[in-house]
């Protein structure tokens, strides 16, 4: 297999992680918004009323639509990123050589470093690195070119 093969394999499998790392970013981002609204509606009413401004109750508006619609696209990233899981997951468990695919699995899926990897395993890090080079390999037969680049 050649270099560019193995990084393109590579790249398949790193997918799943980047859409989560995405996907993560989009919820911090909604929860942002949504103390910006709590904060807004915790405004003391009790108080002597004061005439509030029309721009208040459009500022709250618009930071529920924003909440609304981030949500929503949340949801679809959310699909995306659990169908990219499984997808990975069953390509992995093609894999026949049981420990070089809870290398991959461990590296790719968990998103491990090598040395939790290897500690995880129990294997040296020359070791750990073998068995991914040869879950590659397996994988080199397993996935068509075509569905990698």
């Amino acid at each position: 297999m050649t270099g560019k093969r193995r990084a393109e394999i590579r790249d398949y499998l790193r997918g799943y992680l980047d859409k989560l790392a995405k996907t993560k970013e989009m919820a911090r981002q909604i929860d942002y918004l949504e103390s910006e609204a709590y904060s807004i509606r915790s405004i003391d009413t009790t108080a002597e009323r004061v005439q509030s401004s029309p721009r208040t109750h459009d500022h709250i508006g618009e930071i529920i639509g924003k909440i609304d619609a981030e949500a929503e696209e949340l949801m679809a990233k959310l699909t995306e990123e659990r169908d990219a899981k499984n997808e990975v997951v069953m390509t992995i468990y093609k894999i026949k050589n049981v420990r070089a695919r809870s290398v991959i699995f461990n590296k790719y899926i968990d998103g491990f470093t090598w040395e939790k990897v290897a500690e995880t395993q129990g294997l040296s890090m020359r070791w750990t690195h073998v068995l991914e080079e040869q879950g590659l390999d397996e994988l080199d037969k397993i996935i068509p070119k075509k569905n990698v680049a």
